[in-house]
């Protein structure tokens, strides 16, 4: 680290402290000066400082003491954070004294929602270290602190919290993995800890999860009986359960589980239209032994692992009488397309979500993908999820004679894990978090609970010189005109020295990571390594940062960078790498979702059924990357009937409260919390609005009364809010000489994301920020954004949409 950086560091901290120990000083300006304080210690960190970990800490006691209410629950959480860290580390091993702080914390602080994620992770820490009398004791305690809280959201999460914990205590995890794995006497031990969370007192949303997967787990195994036995219990054990939308999962659960298990030993009728429009004739397959596979395109696992295997066998078998018809899932047919382009398949392929209606799978049960059903020649199913490595022995079952040679070896398919599809219910990521991997001193969780500060973010780095952080030099980033960008690697960089540069510019502060220039240097670097070789590691994690890039300029709306990633996806579509294969499903899935007002209406529940596996898949590794999918996801769902609604937003709030990313965990609360607002739920409502701009003057909304005014509730990092910004511009120029305005309400918990925003896009126009405009969110139930509702002239809703051209004949009749 070069000295004269370390001494601007150092000479800010010392600022900082200064600012923070006058007493006198603003209350929002010594905050200011506490961020400053701990962005500047992380930065000096990330350089290697041995002595930054122990001046965290201390800092962090002092602010324990401070008189400002905020600052001080700051310094508690932070040495709450570094307590939890070190003993999932091993690094002490008595819980006891996190269990009094923990305590005490609750007994002293406000019962916000920030103090019961600090808490739930501690105490879910504490179990997963084999803690288990003091972990429940801290999870009881959170429960009875909580549980009265008026936030819906917290209250759900008091629930799951309280499942999470009992997975730990029944060790579930290992008796899953014991069971995946084959090992011998397993499942009796499963099943019994599957009946014991089934038993507890009002088992809710997690235990139906869990258990739904365990059983999921054991029917594809073979264990037809038990898997039965099972669903029977579970179906038992929420027969009371007074929540409607439980009610309905398992409904739902039991009823796919139903046909599904029914299909053995009974004739299997399979209908529609395969890939070249055609309709499925039966008739050509009388007489034959067929394999039926329900597939997608996006599902990882079956592309990779699956599809392969299922290929070599069936040139294996074909000539002895075997067929394969596939079943595709997937709602958008150009995604197929463009996947039989790289790889066509050799037998017919029903086309079955390309009309949004999923037929055959809802007919038949299926509730999870890949799915494959054996059928033998007389038309009768004889197995179900035969996968690859069960086909051989059931083929011999059904053909007889001798076993042809064995395909050649590839990776074996992993049953009950990581299936997606066109399932409800799949299984969290682990099923419940993984403190040692949150809080492990080497990852990145451990810097966001140490040292991100709920007043802001590292922005107090934004004056330093970029002198001071890297070389300027002028070089063509595309072989064009030169430019000037100072973040660009060497023009005489080996190979490795592009990657060490790449894994490097991960660890510069936010403020610099969103510097003009930044994310074009790591494309340009990229690149390079790239062109050189692409199926190494190297290219492999030069293709990381190169999608990472392109992706936060997409988000921004960056010039040409949306066709830019479209052409990596297509250009990489080939490549059969399990992470190449996952970062490319993202991508597509999020495209899908920035596109649904393209689909037809009852196309789109499909699209959210995806966007919800996608999400289940991940849990808490959903990080801010993942808020444009979010944000349009719930701008889809707002597409549909008002009745649908509150299921989906429901689920998909409270995956997105499981995040890591706070501002994230934040917009789900508000996605779970409240109700589904209908247009029709406004209108005829006074509007009011209050509060303080961003220019920092206070917001007088009187002065609109006599306009007609459209109140536009938005933020940032939300794509639909983007896409619709034009549109605004557009009514605000149009009716300039009339008496319409418009009032923006911007829902950045980040202020500095909504001022850069602003200040890059002309948008004329006055926009609440801060809590003040949070809180107008909140009060008028604002779940998808943008929303759009418009005022007549004495300050009465009188329409509300998602879209603006939906509100501009309305607009004109009122203007008149």
């Amino acid at each position: 680290m070069a000295r004269d950086v370390q001494d601007i560091l150092s000479a800010r901290i010392e600022a900082g402290r200064r600012l923070v120990q006058n007493k006198a000083a603003d209350a929002e300006l010594r905050k200011k000066g506490v961020d400053v304080v701990l962005s500047s210690m992380q930065y000096l960190r990330d350089f290697g400082i041995q002595d930054v970990p122990r001046q965290v800490r201390a800092f962090c006691e002092s602010l324990k003491a401070d008189p400002d209410a905020d600052i001080a629950l700051t310094g508690r959480m932070m040495v709450f954070s570094l307590d939890v860290a070190e003993l999932v580390d091993g690094k002490v091993d008595r819980p006891e004294p996190l269990l009094d702080a923990a305590l005490q914390l609750l007994a002293e602080e406000r019962k916000t929602a920030a103090v019961f994620e600090y808490l739930r992770t501690a105490a879910l820490g504490i179990l997963e270290a084999g803690h288990k009398e003091q972990g429940r004791k801290l999870v009881d305690a959170i429960g009875e602190a909580f549980a009265p809280s008026t936030d819906a959201a917290i209250v759900r999460q008091v629930g799951l919290l309280r499942e999470e914990a009992r997975f730990l205590e029944l060790d579930l995890n290992k008796k899953i993995q014991e069971f995946a794995e084959s090992r011998p006497q397993s499942l009796a031990p499963l099943v019994e800890a599957a009946e014991q969370l089934l038993a507890g007192t009002n088992p809710g949303l997690g235990t139906l999860q869990q258990t739904a997967f365990i059983t999921d787990l054991i029917e594809r195994r073979g264990e037809v009986e038990s898997a039965k036995g099972m669903f029977g219990k579970i179906e038992k054990a929420f027969e009371s359960c007074p929540d409607a939308e439980i009610q309905k999962l398992v409904r739902e659960t039991i009823d796919n589980a139903n046909r599904r298990l029914g299909l053995l030993n009974q004739p299997l009728a399979l209908h529609g239209k395969v890939f070249d429009g055609t309709e499925f004739k039966p008739a050509d397959y009388s007489g034959k032994t067929v394999l039926v596979t329900f597939w997608s395109a996006e599902n990882a696992q079956y592309v990779q692992d699956e599809l392969p295997q299922l290929k070599r066998l069936y040139e294996v078998y074909r000539d002895r009488g075997l067929e394969v018809v596939g079943v595709n899932v997937d709602a958008n047919r150009k995604l197929v397309e463009q996947f039989y382009a790289f790889q066509p398949m050799p037998w017919v392929t029903i086309m079955d979500g390309s009309d949004g209606k999923n037929k055959l799978i809802g007919q038949l049960g299926v509730s999870s993908i890949p799915f494959n059903v054996l059928v033998d020649a007389k038309g009768i199913v004889r197995a179900i999820h035969v996968q690859s490595n069960r086909l051989p022995e059931k083929l011999l079952e059904l053909i007889g004679g001798a076993a042809p040679p064995a395909p050649s070896p590839g990776t074996p398919p992993k049953e009950g894990t990581g299936q997606s599809g066109a399932a409800r219910l799949t299984p969290r990521d682990g099923t419940v978090t993984n403190p040692k991997r949150l809080f492990s001193a080497t990852t990145p969780m451990l810097r966001v609970a140490v040292f991100a500060v709920v007043f802001g973010s590292a922005a107090c780095l934004e004056s330093m010189e970029d002198g001071a952080l890297g070389g300027n030099r002028t070089r063509a980033a595309d072989g064009g005109e030169p430019v000037d960008n100072p973040y660009l690697a060497p023009a005489d960089a080996t190979r490795g020295q592009l990657v060490e540069f790449l894994l490097k510019m991960d660890d510069k502060p936010r403020a610099i990571r969103e510097r003009a220039g930044f994310d074009e240097a790591l494309i340009e670097a990229a690149a390079r390594v790239i062109a050189e070789r692409r199926d190494d590691e190297s290219g492999l994690v030069a293709f990381e940062h190169q999608t990472a890039a392109l992706h936060r300029m997409a988000a921004r709306d960056a010039k040409d960078a949306r066709e830019r990633l479209d052409a990596i996806v297509a250009e990489w579509a080939n490549d059969a790498r399990p992470r190449v294969v996952e970062e490319l499903a993202f991508l597509r899935l999020e495209r899908r979702a920035l596109d649904a007002d393209a689909l037809a209406i009852d196309a789109v529940p499909a699209l959210i059924e995806d966007v919800l596996s996608f999400a289940r898949a991940r849990n808490t590794k959903l990080t801010d990357r993942h808020a444009r999918l979010a944000s349009a996801t719930v701008h889809a769902i707002n597409r549909i009937d008002v009745d649908r609604r509150e299921t989906y937003f429901r689920e998909l709030g409270d995956l997105l409260v499981s995040s890591l990313d706070k501002e994230l965990a934040a917009y789900g609360r508000e996605v779970a919390g409240t109700r589904s607002t209908s247009g029709h739920d406004l209108v005829g409502r006074p509007m009011e609005l209050d509060g303080v701009t961003t220019l920092g003057v206070e917001f007088d909304w009187a002065a609109y009364r006599g306009k007609v005014v459209l109140i536009d509730f938005w933020a940032s990092w939300c794509g639909p809010c983007r896409r619709e910004m034009p549109a605004v511009v557009k009514l605000k120029s149009a009716y300039k000489d009339r008496a319409f305005d418009v009032v923006g309400v911007n829902l950045d918990k980040d202020p500095d994301a909504a001022a850069k925003f602003l200040e890059e896009n002309d948008l004329p126009w006055t926009h609440l920020t801060g809590e003040s405009a949070i809180a107008a969110a909140r009060r008028y139930e604002v779940r998808g954004i943008p929303l759009f509702v418009l005022v007549d002239r004495d300050g009465k809703a009188v329409a509300v949409s998602h879209q603006t051209s939906d509100l501009a004949a309305k607009i004109e009749s009122l203007v008149r």
